[in-house]
């Protein structure tokens, strides 16, 4: 099974630099032309599905790919962006938040939903799918199939895992971006 793990395109959350987690912000103006752009950079018969986050920056970006290449769009809450409590709208500021409180999703609890979500992914008959989600929900993705790493995934960039046999799973390419030189 091949995986495009896509992160959603730029907010203005992104523009501004403040955590949105749960909220559902809007793409911005470059967020829709990422997407617009996304979509154009796969061909037809890449995927059979495109499953996103339900949140709106997810959907948004999702939609036009999936629309392009004539497949269904699968909305997923349980792909959606760790919940980050009072901290949500808030700027971002050096170290994140590495201590939960203030209603912040535990780190087990974020962990065992996105591996809830990539069990169903596995157990979905698709030979190839794209996966709409958010930096943190990629991030865990990353983790839990045994890339050693935690990388920063840039807006509306692509990471392509392939499962081998024995459950092994390949790094094709990690945040690679087709939208970043048009403007």
């Amino acid at each position: 099974m091949k995986i495009y793990w896509i992160r959603h395109g730029e907010t203005f959350y992104n523009q501004a630099n403040r955590f949105q987690g749960m909220l559902d912000v809007p793409l911005s103006d470059r967020g829709r032309r990422q997407a617009a752009t996304l979509a154009e950079v796969f061909r037809p018969g890449t995927v059979e599905a495109v499953v996103a986050s339900d949140l709106e920056r997810a959907r948004a970006t999702a939609e036009p790919l999936a629309h392009r290449l004539g497949v269904p769009l699968v909305l997923r809450p349980g792909l959606r962006e760790r919940h980050l409590g009072r901290r949500q709208g808030q700027p971002v500021w050096p170290g994140g938040f590495s201590q939960p409180g203030d209603g912040i999703e535990t780190g087990p609890r974020f962990r065992f939903r996105v591996h809830q979500e990539l069990r169903w992914l596995l157990a979905q008959p698709w030979q190839a799918v794209a996966v709409v989600a958010h930096g943190g929900v990629l991030r865990m993705a990353a983790e839990l199939m045994g890339a050693g790493l935690r990388p920063r995934f840039g807006n509306a960039s692509v990471t392509l895992w392939e499962r081998q046999a024995g459950a092994t799973w390949i790094l094709h390419y990690s945040n690679a971006s087709w939208t970043e030189s048009r403007p």
